[in-house]
């Protein structure tokens, strides 16, 4: 499970910097010159707005305390809405927080349900495969798993494609 931390957090700062980057210009020249406000000003703009990228974006910002102290309750909240605006990783983003009670209560079910979301985004999947193969938040399912960790593997998750090779061993 120390990989899926890891993975998490390099895609939460490429997806900063990625969101960032999709903001207007003035949005980009204040994080270059390191005024976080400025930017995090623009992004919240953005983010009232439709931009589901910047709204996620602002989620990793709160999630990772870059330029701003960390604070798990404004990243759920940044994250639920872009997810609710479709944007697949910060609905995984946000089922990890439920996963692991950041800024929300722990609740499995609700986690199994944003990974379910973000896989059909292409990103997730193999976290829901291992809510389905171990039974938490999610009916205990091992033939699922596998097709959620084959799903995983072809959108090129390593992790995915380790546990479909690992889970199809052991039904073998």
């Amino acid at each position: 499970m120390h990989i899926y931390k890891k993975i998490f957090t390099v895609l939460a700062a490429v997806f900063v910097f990625a969101a960032a980057a999709s903001a207007d210009d003035e949005a980009l020249k204040a994080f270059k010159s390191g005024d976080f406000k400025k930017g995090i000003d623009i992004l919240k703009r953005s983010c009232e707005g439709k931009d589901a990228y910047n709204c996620g974006g602002l989620g990793s910002i709160y999630k990772n305390g870059y330029g701003v102290g960390q604070d798990y309750f404004k990243a759920a909240e940044f994250y639920e809405k872009a997810c609710v605006k479709g944007d697949a990783l910060s609905c995984n983003n946000l089922g990890y927080m439920y996963k692991n009670a950041q800024g929300v209560e722990q609740n499995l079910s609700k986690a199994a349900e944003l990974y379910e979301k973000s896989c059909e985004g292409g990103i997730g999947c193999a976290a829901l495969g291992l809510m389905y193969e171990f039974g938490a938040g999610a009916e205990k399912d091992q033939n699922k798993s596998l097709e959620l960790y084959k799903k995983a593997c072809d959108f090129g998750d390593q992790a995915g494609c380790e546990n479909y090779e690992r889970v199809k061993k052991q039904q073998a």
